[in-house]
């Protein structure tokens, strides 16, 4: 599967970060040797968050291994999260391509296989969306933008036509729905669960 816009290549696997955000980057060795690693760093392909909804919250970006979740090997999603201790972490953006969680579940992450296991659930759940077609995702991007809005959901998007929209209870989850439905009638739009 390609990656969407947003998602980039970088010789990494896991981040700490501070008050000002990303400590600068470093290369591949120095990256591993800063965050405990001491096995090599391949190149990967990550599947990256520009505007995580619950940014200020965070202080951790966590990565996943996507191959399980039908990405190609290699492929890996920084999934932005808070900590206190390095074991436990609270998701704070909507993943755009693991499956089973959601935003404010608490994961436990292992950094050997780049795994995340939901130990507490928010109770929140995740609908993802994407156009059929980019020319028709651009052009409706603003409107579709403003119509998920007015919802009250809170939403990411990797590039202007695939969304991940957090639902956070039964209304807004019928309020999503009239806005997705109809364009997925019209076979404009596919959406999906990514935690039901």
């Amino acid at each position: 599967m390609d990656l969407p816009p947003g998602c980039s290549s970088a010789p990494t696997r896991g981040y700490a970060l501070g008050r000002a955000g990303l400590a600068p980057p470093l290369d591949g060795a120095s990256q591993a040797r800063r965050i405990g690693q001491t096995a090599g760093v391949s190149d990967t392909r990550h599947v990256t968050h520009q505007e995580p909804v619950w940014r200020d919250r965070t202080n951790y970006i966590i990565q996943v291994d996507l191959e399980p979740h039908g990405m190609s090997q290699g492929t890996l999603e920084q999934i932005w999260a808070r900590t206190d201790d390095n074991e436990r972490f609270e998701v704070c953006c909507l993943p755009f391509f693991t499956y089973g969680i959601a935003l404010g579940d608490t994961v436990m992450w292992n950094d050997s296989d780049r795994t995340a296991e939901v130990v507490t659930s928010s109770g929140r759940r995740l609908v993802r969306s994407v156009f059929a077609d980019r020319e028709d995702a651009h052009a409706s991007h603003e409107a579709f933008h403003g119509s998920l809005v007015a919802t009250g959901a809170l939403i990411e998007f990797s590039g202007s036509g695939f969304a991940a929209i957090d639902i956070d209870s039964d209304e807004r989850l019928a309020a999503v729905m009239s806005v997705l439905d109809p364009l997925n009638e019209a076979g404009r739009l596919s959406w999906e669960w990514g935690r039901e």
